[in-house]
């Protein structure tokens, strides 16, 4: 007998705009991915009336609330999905463990400070519950392709990944390089980091943005992760992998003449290979939510099998680790040693 699909709400409702379901309101995403795989979605919370008058346009059978702890209470979740901004998240994610929740569905990044992430995978462990950082590019097959083939040993041994973010503010799409990047980079624990940060007056989700960082975080076994963020990098991929026996990247977009973003010389080739695939960088160019449905399906398939993932909590904190540990060096204005305590945000004290 199959598992039953869980019952799901969502915390963080934004606006019912041209750009939903991405930068302006990425809890349409997890509505879609949830309704086509056909787990109810039975409320959904949202500070804004407007915003809660959007989502019934589109979802006119979920119950909407302005207080998503009477949300939590009457509807009690199996699944909470936590799409409101990076500050509050903490206290969304406890409020659901203590309404009974048992997975949960948190946007990137998992927290602002590393103390604050473990609180919440230690509260989620305590009850019994799993959790889940939404980097959904996991799942487009240039990245499954780029992962399966450092796994398989085909550019020899990876010495180091640079990540070049086309923009600043590294907490919010850097999350998605970075944990790109960390997926070839599996097993090793960070050791060693250092960073640079120039802050603009911007603010993003109430948090501090910089114009430019750059850190370069080194592992246990002498591979390293460089990152580069805030500027426009011109012909560099987003991701380079080096290896002792060839290179591989992933690009934003495909170079003119070639069929796919991925492009690799692999140790058992000769030449460089560009596979030509119908998934990009961002989506797949048919289905703009092609990567969050399947993130959605592991999720539920790693929780009914109570199996790892790579997505799940931990993941996500080793990811995340890297990006602080990065921005922390910036804010000591030193190499910084890790494993390390960080009770607040360092974007805060950088910005002063």
């Amino acid at each position: 007998m199959s598992t039953p699909l869980p019952t799901a709400a969502i915390i963080g409702v934004g606006p019912n705009t041209a750009r939903k379901a991405g930068c302006d309101a990425i809890a349409y995403a997890h509505a879609y991915a949830l309704r086509d795989l056909g787990v109810p979605l039975v409320a959904a919370a949202a500070r804004s009336q407007a915003n809660r008058d959007g989502f019934a346009a589109e979802f006119p059978a979920v119950a909407l609330h302005a207080d998503y702890r009477a949300m939590l209470a009457r509807h009690r979740p199996q699944l909470v999905s936590i799409c409101a901004w990076p500050r509050d998240r903490e206290e969304m994610a406890l409020a659901a463990l203590e309404h009974g929740a048992r997975i949960l569905w948190i946007e990137k990044p998992l927290a602002l400070s590393l103390d604050c992430a473990r609180r919440i995978l230690a509260a989620a462990a305590k009850a019994g519950a799993r959790v889940f950082v939404h980097h959904q590019r996991r799942f487009g097959h240039p990245f499954t392709l780029l992962a399966e083939g450092c796994a398989a040993g085909r550019l020899g041994t990876v010495q180091s990944v640079t990540v070049n973010v086309p923009c600043p503010n590294l907490l919010d799409f850097g999350c998605h390089l970075v944990d790109a990047a960390m997926s070839v980079l599996p097993g090793r624990r960070a050791v060693r980091a250092w960073g640079s940060a120039v802050m603009s007056d911007q603010r993003h989700h109430q948090v501090p943005v910089e114009a430019e960082a750059q850190g370069t975080v080194w592992f246990d076994d002498g591979s390293r992760l460089v990152v580069d963020a805030g500027r426009d990098p011109g012909p560099q991929p987003a991701i380079r992998v080096d290896g002792s026996h060839g290179f591989a990247e992933l690009l934003l977009g495909p170079r003119p003449g070639e069929g796919g973003v991925l492009r690799a010389r692999w140790r058992d080739g000769a030449a460089l290979e560009v596979p030509a695939l119908n998934e990009n960088f961002h989506h797949d160019r048919i289905d703009r939510n092609l990567y969050v449905l399947r993130f959605l399906d592991e999720m539920l398939a790693a929780s009914a099998g109570n199996r790892p993932s790579c997505v799940d909590g931990a993941e996500g904190l080793r990811s995340l680790e890297a990006i602080l540990a990065i921005l922390e060096s910036a804010r000591r204005r030193a190499s910084l040693a890790l494993p390390f305590d960080q009770a607040e945000c360092p974007l805060d004290a950088l910005a002063g």
